[in-house]
């Protein structure tokens, strides 16, 4: 509670003078130049705490998409995340058998019998995000129907 007084103080100030200065070249009145000054200062306050609030929250929960590349994927396993939305959405493993799907990603442990496959994405920088992300393949006869991203 303290900091957020502060804080107050602290982005108060300087926006007092902005307004005031701004004022000054409109109202000619001392006295109702400040009054309107101060209350200015006092309606600004929480749309920039709001604002700062969403600013942080966006930066925080920021991460590029890029194109897959596979000595990318194959690399650096914990910002697989970055690359999973270029090949869900492109659809570049819609079609692929087993042994095609192996050499565009690699082993990651799953047995060529089944019919449901995971890779391993890394966790995604989020709020209140823990736990990684799992890009899932699922085979009818062989063949890839669907890919989606999971957190686990």
């Amino acid at each position: 509670m303290l900091l957020i007084l502060l804080l107050g103080c602290f982005l108060s100030i300087p926006l007092f003078f902005l307004w005031y200065r701004l004022f000054k070249k409109y109202i000619i009145n001392t006295k109702r130049r400040k009054l309107l000054t101060f209350f200015a200062t006092l309606l600004t306050i929480p749309f920039i705490y709001i604002g700062s609030i969403f600013i942080w929250l966006f930066t925080i929960s920021y991460y590029p998409d890029y194109s897959f590349n596979k000595k990318k994927w194959s690399t650096n396993q914990e910002t697989r995340y970055e690359l999973s939305k270029d090949i869900i959405g492109s659809r570049m493993l819609i079609g692929k058998t087993k042994l095609e799907v192996l050499k565009i990603l690699g082993d990651e442990n799953n047995k060529i019998e089944e019919n449901h496959w995971i890779y391993y994405l890394g966790t995604r920088p989020e709020l209140f995000n823990i736990d990684p992300d799992m890009l899932k393949i699922e085979f009818i006869d062989g063949k890839v129907i669907k890919v989606s991203q999971h957190p686990t």
